[in-house]
């Protein structure tokens, strides 16, 4: 492969990435200035106030009223993998990860109230509200595509939109952005130097 060749396609490469990298920067700056982002969402319930319940990057606790505004958010320690979400007597709310092997119960307001080692929670409370939860007046609210709808009662609405790619491609790891973006600055650059040479070769040949 000639140096010119090498050039365009490492510049091609460069460019595509400084573009993606920049839109998903743009995005990320968006998303935080709007609140902490609805990343990989799994778990979800309702309870008879509105307040709904999500489980957020195999690690959080999103809560956000009937209208998908957030109210409450916290971290569940020692989290590993997928969380599953479970209502309580008392105003309680139970949370259990895939590989945690502990239930965390917690008040919903988001104080935790007790922690204890049980390795089966997470097959317990079991897979009905991995992401949907319907309630007993047939609300019926669910997470699609990373995003959080209500679908009934109809019409369908989207109460918290899903990331756009790219930056729900990186979401759990926003700086991942930065190497991409220095790739893609470094690579124009570089290529710039190639193309420089390649037409110094030119002359000399």
């Amino acid at each position: 492969m000639n140096g010119r060749l090498r050039a365009v396609l490492l510049g091609g490469f460069s460019a595509l990435a400084l573009v993606v990298g920049g839109l998903g920067a743009s995005q990320l700056r968006h998303a935080i200035a709007a609140g902490p982002m609805l990343s990989s969402p799994h778990g979800i319930v309702v309870d008879d106030t509105g307040r709904i319940f999500c489980g957020v990057r195999a690690s959080d606790v999103f809560v956000y009223d009937a209208k998908g505004t957030l109210v409450g958010a916290w971290t569940v320690p020692d989290a590993v993998g997928d969380l599953r979400l479970a209502l309580a007597p008392e105003d309680r709310l139970e949370v259990a990860s895939r590989g945690g092997g502990r239930l965390h119960v917690y008040g919903r307001e988001g104080g935790l109230v007790e922690t204890r080692e049980d390795p089966d929670a997470f097959e317990r409370i079991g897979p009905e509200h991995d992401h949907t939860h319907r309630r007993a007046d047939g609300t019926v609210h669910a997470l699609r595509d990373g995003a959080l709808l209500r679908l009934a009662p109809a019409p369908e609405t989207v109460l918290v939109a899903a990331l756009r790619w790219p930056l729900s491609a990186v979401a759990s790891y926003p700086l991942l952005l930065v190497p991409l973006l220095l790739f893609g600055a470094g690579g124009i650059l570089y290529s710039a130097i190639l193309t420089g040479r390649a037409r110094e070769a030119g002359r000399a040949g």
